[in-house]
C-alpha cells in the first residue's frame, strides 16, 4: 500500500515528483540534477514541548491493541513518536498507556480511535457497552478517527513524498517504532479488495 515508504536512504527527483535511481548527481528520467536523499525513518530527537501530540488507538477485542503517539510540528509535519501493542482490559491498558506518557513527559492534546471496534456492542457486558465506553471509564476519552480508507492512504501518501522546501518527507517515524516500520513494508491487499 506504502510503496514510497522506504528505512533507508532512497533518492527522489524533485522535478519527476517520484523516487529514482540516479545517474551521476543527476535524474536518469528527466537528468535534472534536483534531486536529494531522503528516508522515513529517523533517529529520536527531543519532541519542542509545544508540538501537539495526537495519541492513536485501534483497540481490538481479540489481539493486542495498537497504539501510537504521533507530533505534529509547527509546519504540519507528522512523526511518530512512540508505539506500543498490547492487550488486557481497558484499566491494564490504560495504565500501559499512561505509563509511556509520563516516562516521556508526553501529553496528548487529542485521543483518536479507530471507529469500527470503538462502537461494537456486546450485551453479555453490560447494557451500552462498548469499547469506547470501557475506555472513557479508565480516563483514555477518544474521539472517534475518520474512517475512509481511501482518502486515508491518499493523505499518507501525500505526506510520504519529500517536500521540496524541506528536502525531506512531511512524515518521518522514530527508528524506536519497529512495529509500525514493519507494517509500513508489508502491508498489502488484493486488487479485489
Amino acid at each position: 500500500i506504502y510503496s514510497l515508504f522506504t528505512q533507508h536512504a532512497s533518492w527522489w527527483c524533485f522535478r519527476c515528483q517520484r523516487r529514482i535511481l540516479p545517474v551521476g548527481d543527476h535524474c536518469a528520467h528527466c537528468q535534472s540534477d534536483d534531486i536529494g536523499s531522503f528516508t522515513h525513518v529517523i533517529e529520536p530527537f527531543p519532541v519542542p514541548h509545544n508540538w501537539p501530540i495526537v495519541f492513536v488507538i485501534d483497540p481490538h477485542p481479540r489481539k493486542k491493541d495498537a497504539i501510537g503517539w504521533f507530533a505534529i510540528a509547527p509546519s504540519d509535519d507528522v512523526y511518530l513518536i512512540g508505539e506500543r501493542e498490547t492487550d488486557g482490559t481497558a484499566a491494564e491498558v490504560a495504565r500501559e498507556i499512561k505509563s509511556w506518557e509520563d516516562a516521556h513527559g508526553v501529553y496528548p492534546v487529542r485521543r483518536l480511535m479507530d471507529p469500527n471496534i470503538a462502537t461494537e456492542t456486546n450485551d453479555k457486558l453490560g447494557r451500552g457497552w462498548n469499547i469506547r465506553r470501557a475506555y472513557d471509564e479508565v480516563g483514555i476519552r477518544c474521539d472517534l478517527a475518520t474512517d475512509d480508507v481511501i482518502v486515508g492512504i491518499e493523505n499518507v501518501n501525500e505526506l510520504l513524498k519529500p517536500d521540496p522546501r524541506t528536502r525531506k518527507p512531511r512524515f518521518q517515524t522514530f527508528n524506536t517504532c519497529p512495529r509500525f516500520i514493519h507494517g509500513m513494508t508489508h502491508w498489502s491487499y488484493d486488487d479485489w479488495a
